[in-house]
């Protein structure tokens, strides 16, 4: 992806797509960022809340699946993208496609997190900071 703006950094390192990655998340996302950026046309902000959510784990899932098969790591992103991320609470498309192969799955996971970016909330599994916690009055 070509681009003037940077790729966000994850905000939950423990969990969600980076935290699923474990020793190839340096590596994968910023790959992930771009191609699920590119394919469903969702900023990379939006991108980034769906990737450090529940969500972003279960993609996370899906790249390692594919890496298991011998893919690369860049073809095992492609291939969880064009996929569909199952885990996301939504059925993959069977023939519904974007321009560039997304399902719609991708794409509603990536509309949920940025209607939850747009409410100023956490995505639904991703983890407040204690400091967030304490704003709210808890």
């Amino acid at each position: 992806m070509t681009t003037a703006n940077p790729i966000p950094a994850t905000e939950n390192e423990a969990w969600g797509f980076f935290g699923g990655m474990k020793d190839n998340a340096e590596l994968a996302w910023p790959l992930a960022i771009s191609a699920i950026s590119d394919a469903t046309g969702e900023p990379l902000e939006s991108v980034r809340v769906f990737l450090d959510s529940r969500h972003g784990r279960h993609f996370s899932d899906d790249v390692r699946n594919q890496m298991l098969v011998g893919k690369g790591i860049e073809q095992a992103i492609q291939g969880a993208v064009n996929s569909g991320c199952v885990g996301a609470g939504v059925k993959p498309a069977s023939t519904s496609r974007h321009k560039s192969g997304a399902s719609d799955a991708v794409t509603a996971a990536c509309n949920f997190g940025l209607r939850a970016q747009r409410e100023g909330r956490p995505a639904h599994g991703q983890r407040r900071s204690v400091q967030g916690l304490a704003e709210d009055g808890f």
